[in-house]
């Protein structure tokens, strides 16, 4: 007569699991349950499909944020039919980004102000966030507060906005500045006389 393989209990630790993104594979396992206390000493596979309405399918355990269903397969054995689970509901939450420090002002003219990038970040002033550092069309004279904070992204979550800088946009002080102008040597037309660019340097009281 002929003796079928038997179907092994494969089955998870628990039936749903969630975790928050650390680059790293979900730690969760399914374990194989053989007759008579049998050790099951083959390779379990893993699969899994998005469930967010991306259609993603992967090996493994996933990575990226997201809303997964896995599935465990064991392998076919020589007593032992191979089997797979039922499917596990696997969340991975994104994480928290730190608040990134105030932005440090790059340049000042009398109507803009330039802030330091920073990468995947967003700038405020007046409760409008953008995506450039320059802000331009400001008033002279008048006190600004900016503040950053870093993007949402696939695996985060934004970050908190950070402690502001105020800047004020003000016109160039010309008081106690000496200009030079570099002696050249040039033949007599009867015309006034206008040095280049070139030819003329002027530094401020403050440097």
């Amino acid at each position: 007569y002929r003796i079928e393989k038997a179907t092994p209990v494969i089955e998870w630790e628990v039936p749903s699991f969630t975790k928050t993104y650390d680059g790293l594979p979900a730690q969760v396992e399914a374990k194989v349950t053989l007759l008579n206390g049998g050790i099951y000493d083959g390779q379990i596979d893993y699969r899994w499909n998005a469930v967010d309405g991306t259609g993603d399918v992967g090996e493994g355990m996933p990575v990226d944020a997201g809303k997964y269903i896995i599935l465990a397969e064991s392998q076919e054995q020589p007593n032992y039919k191979a089997i797979h689970s039922s499917w596990l509901d696997l969340t991975i939450e994104k994480a928290e980004q730190a608040r990134p420090a105030p932005p440090v002002v790059k340049a000042v003219t009398p109507t803009s102000v330039t802030l330091e990038a920073v990468e995947n970040a967003e700038y405020q002033c007046n409760g409008l966030w953008r995506d450039s550092p320059v802000f331009e069309g400001l008033k002279t004279g008048v006190e600004y507060t900016f503040y950053v904070r870093l993007k949402e992204d696939k695996n985060h979550k934004e970050s908190p906005k950070s402690e502001g800088t105020a800047v004020t946009p003000r016109k160039i002080a010309l008081d106690g500045a000496v200009v030079t102008i570099a002696e050249a040597s040039r033949e007599y037309t009867g015309a006034p006389i206008v040095p280049g660019a070139q030819a003329v340097s002027v530094a401020l009281p403050d440097g």
